[in-house]
């Protein structure tokens, strides 16, 4: 859940992500969710997905053989045409394998559902909700942008003790995606530097 703000730095490596996961999750499955978090956020600041093509067919050949990867494949097979409901039959619990690969889809339904009804979906699906609702939050977040949350959601989080500081933190990463944007058309497209 927390390896988003990574994406936002231009010199990310393979190793500091895997660094990043070490801390709190030994295990291969957890660096590769955590790589196909990044790579779906990174695909949406390099402008290579936009919520009408296929985020699955980007980042599934970026990640090693691991069972995320596979079930990433598996749910891509059955086609951007299935329910979140029908997906959350494959695992909505809090093993990676689980966890990612379906936040993942739930976040390419963003442009169909809304920010609203794709977290409703999400927590109906049960499992681990919280989690899966962070992850796909996170990924449809940089896609639409904060201009296109829903003004009920946005009262609600002003109501927030920790409000101030979550504005703040959106504006800074409002102005780190300009960076980024900047130095990409000033250099060539590459998620890592290495």
């Amino acid at each position: 859940m927390r390896i988003a703000p990574f994406a936002f730095f231009p010199d990310v490596t393979r190793q500091h992500i895997f660094d990043a996961c070490r801390a709190t999750h030994r295990n291969d499955e957890a660096f590769a969710g955590a790589l196909a978090v990044y790579l779906s956020i990174k695909a949406i600041l390099y402008s290579e997905w936009n919520g009408n093509n296929n985020l699955l067919d980007l980042i599934i050949p970026e990640l090693p053989d691991t069972g995320v990867r596979d079930r990433l494949i598996q749910i891509n097979e059955k086609g951007s045409n299935s329910s979140i409901a029908e997906m959350a039959q494959l695992g909505t619990n809090g093993f990676v394998v689980n966890s990612v690969p379906f936040a993942i889809y739930c976040s390419t339904k963003i442009l169909d559902l809304g920010l609203e009804e794709m977290f409703r979906q999400i927590i109906s699906a049960g499992g681990n909700t919280d989690t899966n609702a962070s992850i796909a939050g996170q990924i449809a977040g940089a896609l639409i942008g904060t201009e296109n949350i829903p003004h009920p959601l946005i009262l609600k989080l002003q109501n927030l003790p920790e409000y101030e500081w979550i504005r703040q933190v959106i504006n800074q990463t409002k102005l780190k995606i300009s960076e980024i944007n900047h130095c990409l058309s000033l250099q060539n497209r590459k998620y890592f530097r290495v």
